[in-house]
């Protein structure tokens, strides 16, 4: 595939995948969880991660095979939906061999362009984003295996939700304090987790904005 349509694929794939990351994101913090919408709403977010992984993907044969897994998972997540919180901790240790395997091939190819472009900056915030969901679904499996590995102020009562917020406030370093790490796994991972957070932002989103602000290669 010639450089132009691989950037051409990525100036449209990568703001498009944020706005669907975005949407994603807004609709998950107010779809009540164990309903029909809700396991529609979970089954999306594996299309949108097939359409990061087409992106991200040159081969044609590895973008068949993306859209291929992104399909099967959506699949057995909305089977599994229908079990319950029962399995819960399934549901997220397969979604998280998915969602673990999207920001790495993302970021390959962010860093691998030949220019750091405006699309490319996009990728990398994609990564970011993915990044906390992961987490989140790192917190919903150490939660279902460990009930009271995390302590909850207010309305919170460990929902994956619940975990999705607390992962966000860790990776951004916000910490307001309603949600709390209790066991050491919980705590090991949010250290963990705001540690990568920063150093994400400061060292590689950073260092992408300075190279396409002074037009140089990313190489």
């Amino acid at each position: 595939m010639g450089i132009e349509s691989i950037s051409l694929r990525r100036s449209i794939g990568y703001p498009g995948m944020l706005v669907l990351l975005c949407s994603w994101l807004l609709a998950v913090s107010f779809v009540k969880e164990g309903t029909s919408l809700a396991s529609g709403v979970s089954a999306a977010y594996f299309l949108i991660l097939g359409t990061g992984l087409f992106v991200a993907t040159s081969r044609s044969q590895f973008r068949s095979w993306a859209v291929a897994g992104a399909v099967a998972f959506a699949v057995v997540n909305l089977i599994l939906s229908f079990y319950g919180r029962g399995a819960g901790s399934i549901v997220a240790m397969l979604n998280m061999l998915y969602v673990g395997a999207v920001p790495v091939i993302v970021l390959r190819d962010v860093l691998t362009a030949p220019r750091v472009t405006g699309s490319t900056i996009v990728g990398a915030v994609n990564a970011y984003l993915l990044m906390g969901i992961g987490w989140g679904l790192l917190f919903t499996v150490i939660e279902t295996l460990a009930p009271g590995s995390f302590r909850f102020a207010g309305d919170a009562t460990g929902k994956i939700t619940d975990l999705y917020y607390f992962s966000f406030t860790t990776l951004t370093t916000l910490g307001y304090g309603d949600m709390t790490p209790v066991s050491v796994p919980a705590r090991s991972m949010a250290i963990a987790e705001a540690l990568a957070g920063q150093l994400y932002l400061v060292v590689l989103v950073a260092r992408l904005v300075s190279v396409h602000a002074s037009g140089e290669s990313s190489e």
